[in-house]
Order: C-alpha cells, then sequence, then structure tokens
C-alpha cells in the first residue's frame, strides 16, 4: 500500500515514560532507562512486586492509549480513503522493543474504535533499524520534491 494516508508527531516517547517512572519512584531517569532497555517484560511487569516494573507498565499503557487516540483523531480529520484491504500496523522504535509490548498494543487496539478496518500487527524485526530507515527514506523522498 504505501502510500501514506495521514502524518502527524507526539510528543511522547521512550523519554517521556522515563521522565514519568522516574518522578513516581523517586529514581534516577538513567537508573529507570538502564532497567528499561536491559530486561523490561511488559508481560510480567503488571503482576511485579518491583515498583519501578509497576510504573513501567502503567506508563507503558498510557503512552499507548494516548498514541491509539491522537491516531484516531487524525483519522478523522480528514477523507477516509478507499481500500481494498484493512491497514496493517508496523510497530517499531525503542519503545517497541520491550518484551510484551506488542500484546499490550494489541490489547489497546481492541478498545478503540478506529475508522479504518485496521489488520495484522507486527513488530519490526529491527525495530530501531527500521525507524532510523523510514525517516531516511521519507527525507530523500521529500529533498526530490523541492526545486
Amino acid at each position: 500500500m504505501a502510500v501514506p494516508i495521514f502524518s502527524f508527531s507526539i510528543a511522547r516517547a521512550g523519554d517521556w515514560i522515563d521522565e514519568q517512572v522516574a518522578r513516581v519512584t523517586n529514581e534516577t531517569m538513567s537508573k529507570i532507562t538502564a532497567i528499561k532497555e536491559a530486561n523490561l517484560n511488559l508481560n510480567l511487569a503488571e503482576t511485579s512486586t518491583d515498583k519501578i516494573d509497576q510504573a513501567l507498565y502503567i506508563y507503558y499503557n498510557s503512552l499507548i492509549g494516548y498514541v491509539l487516540e491522537k491516531i484516531k483523531e487524525e483519522m478523522e480529520k480528514g477523507p477516509r480513503p478507499r481500500l481494498e484491504k484493512p491497514v496493517p500496523i508496523v510497530i517499531a522504535g525503542g519503545t517497541a522493543k520491550p518484551k510484551g509490548f506488542q500484546r499490550m498494543f494489541e490489547e489497546s487496539l481492541k478498545k478503540i474504535q478506529l475508522p479504518l478496518e485496521i489488520g495484522e500487527v507486527k513488530l519490526a524485526s529491527h525495530p530501531l533499524l527500521s525507524t532510523v530507515k523510514g525517516t531516511l527514506i521519507a527525507g530523500i523522498a521529500e529533498s526530490k520534491k523541492k526545486p
């Protein structure tokens, strides 16, 4: 399909999670980042007795809900394209790397009524590389449009 339907950006991401969790647990942001990047498993964090794991779960859930609400708002702003197939979603970036993120995303997606039919949700095979590669491709395409 490779045709953008809409485009937008948000100010929340992994750093936002780190800041919020550091604030509520009274830990340093660097400690939270290290824990998150080393071994966070969102499948286990919800029922963990560790306050950092619990806070990470809560703020990941909050971020996912926020992102999906923004996607819904943007989809509802413009005309709805006619699509022959459900729209697949590929999740990428460092925030999508922890185990359980895809499951958490899919569960949140089921709770929201998007104006387009959504197909498969996939985690990019290389979440960090995919984000950089997509940005490069978009930049090249944009530079070719300018005289």
